[in-house]
């Protein structure tokens, strides 16, 4: 077996911003689910509510391992109850408005509804956004909307859980009204954000704001695909994912372990090398070779995002770019060398204290043009 030497590379130093000052009290996050589904969502819930100041409430049926969720829950600082709840999905997961205004702090601002599969980056990010762009004493729900025109076509303009639903105190006191509360459990509908809206449209005159940051991500590509690229490597402020362990699978708190060495913002974060590789911190270093006509990529390409969902067909491009254009096309594996995060832990180096991450780039069999796999491995000092 060859030995290869490794030179010795320089180390790049970074200033690293400070997370911002910012009340995550204000929040009140609830989930409905199964607690057959957690286990998968724990160590993103453990990222985005550690240390926080925030509530967690989880509505779910009697399961045997209710208590033991809760319990590794807290240990791991994470301010969560889980309440059972037997009524049908719908109902309960609207029925988390009552549950988050009953169990709320004299600090809450905003009851979130979102889904088990939802991810914040950063909830110092978040608290501070909110803070600054609304109102909370006034009656008001943000929300994400569907990145797809034809969802929007079949379900209307409304507030899409999965990118986080944010409902001010002063409005969840108007709907828990009686006799509008009882009027909206009893409507009959099996999808929850259908029946929330279908509760404002009714009774109030309030409407969503859609907030850009939020996103409900209704992209898809079949099995074994990438179609979140294109949100994760474009450099947007993404203050809450979806669909990462149901439309696609990556693993969120994997990406999000190298905030101990950058800080929440260095969260997905994108550099540019050489003008030819880009580092998308948490999710994929990516090389757009130059060789021949492929022409590496420049910057202007890279304002745009890249269409990497709905197998990229061209003529559907329309029906996402209200929520992430501009979008560019879907580069061929030729034009885009992907090495794709695989690991992320903390290591003890002669430095000190570090993150590693890896991040692989697999062969392609059958062919000359990958024949092995790459590896590119980052040290990020602590």
């Amino acid at each position: 077996m060859a030995t290869v030497v490794v030179p010795q590379l320089l180390t790049l130093t970074l200033r690293v911003p400070l997370p911002p000052k910012a009340d995550t009290g204000i929040f009140s996050f609830g989930m409905a689910t199964n607690i057959s589904r957690m286990n998968d969502s724990l160590p993103g819930i453990s990222h985005w509510m550690l240390h926080s100041e925030a509530q967690l409430h989880i509505l779910a049926p009697v399961e045997e391992y209710a208590s033991v969720l809760e319990a590794r829950l807290r240990k791991a600082s994470v301010n969560v109850t889980i309440h059972t709840d037997e009524t049908p999905f719908a109902r309960r997961y609207v029925s988390l408005i009552q549950k988050l205004y009953d169990e709320r702090s004299p600090e809450t601002r905003w009851l979130v509804l979102t889904d088990d599969d939802t991810f914040f980056p950063s909830i110092a990010s978040l608290a501070s956004h909110f803070t600054d762009n609304y109102d909370s004493s006034k009656s008001i729900i943000v929300g994400a909307i569907s990145d797809d025109l034809r969802v929007i076509e079949l379900y209307g303009l409304l507030a899409a859980g999965g990118g986080g639903i944010f409902i001010s105190v002063p409005l969840a006191r108007q709907l828990l009204q009686q006799p509008t509360w009882s009027k909206c459990m009893a409507f009959s509908n099996n999808e929850g954000d259908e029946l929330l809206d279908k509760c404002l449209n009714t009774f109030t005159q309030v409407r969503p704001v859609f907030d850009q940051a939020l996103h409900q991500m209704d992209i898809y590509n079949g099995e074994g695909s990438s179609p979140e690229a294109g949100y994760l490597e474009s450099g947007r402020k993404l203050l809450s994912i979806h669909h990462w362990k149901t439309w696609y699978d990556f693993n969120v708190a994997q990406g999000a372990a190298v905030a101990v060495a950058t800080g929440h913002e260095g969260i997905f974060q994108r550099w540019l090398f050489d003008g030819d590789t880009v580092l998308s911190n948490g999710y994929s270093v990516v090389e757009y070779p130059r060789a021949g006509s492929y022409g590496g990529i420049t910057e202007k390409e890279l304002e745009g995002v890249e269409y990497t969902w709905n197998e990229g067909d061209p003529e559907e491009l329309w029906r996402y770019v209200h929520m992430m254009g501009p979008l560019r096309p879907r580069k061929t594996s030729e034009k885009k060398r992907s090495a794709k995060l695989v690991d992320a832990v903390e290591v003890i180096t002669p430095e000190g204290r570090a993150i590693r991450q890896i991040y692989v780039e697999r062969s392609q069999s059958n062919t000359a043009f990958r024949p092995r796999d790459r590896v590119v491995e980052l040290i990020w000092l602590i």
